[in-house]
């Protein structure tokens, strides 16, 4: 988890060393903070550790007001998808700010602790 001009993100990498997920808040008032991004990469087998090995990114973007949109940018093709949203439910997009004496990993929200989607899975709900 690393705090950096007012966002905390928090990263997930594989047994590789490879990042799998980020999550990133933005900090909206001295109490909360609202999920505003999250990325996923996929990775060819064999593939190192460099995110930009990834065959696979996938950035989708919140907004408070319930306008999400979803980057889908697949390397095989070189083609970059957006699709965009509108009305969806973010309200469990929001959590309390941390403090560095509760910053533990059981802080983290548990839906992106069990955040694992099936293997080959290209699209999760925005």
């Amino acid at each position: 988890m690393v705090w950096e001009n007012d966002h905390l993100g928090i990263c997930f990498v594989d047994d590789d060393g490879r990042r799998l997920f980020e999550f990133s808040f933005r900090k909206v008032s001295d109490q909360q903070l609202f999920l505003s991004t999250l990325k996923r990469w996929q990775y060819p087998a064999g593939a190192k550790a460099d995110p930009r090995d990834a065959d696979l990114i996938e950035t989708i973007y919140y907004q408070q007001d319930g306008i999400v949109s979803h980057h889908l940018d697949d390397s095989h093709t070189g083609n970059t998808t957006v699709t965009d949203y509108k009305e969806v439910d973010v309200s469990d997009h929001w959590i309390d700010v941390p403090t560095f004496d509760g910053l533990s990993y059981e802080w983290i929200p548990s839906w992106i602790r069990d955040a694992n989607p099936p293997k080959g899975s290209r699209s999760p709900t925005p």
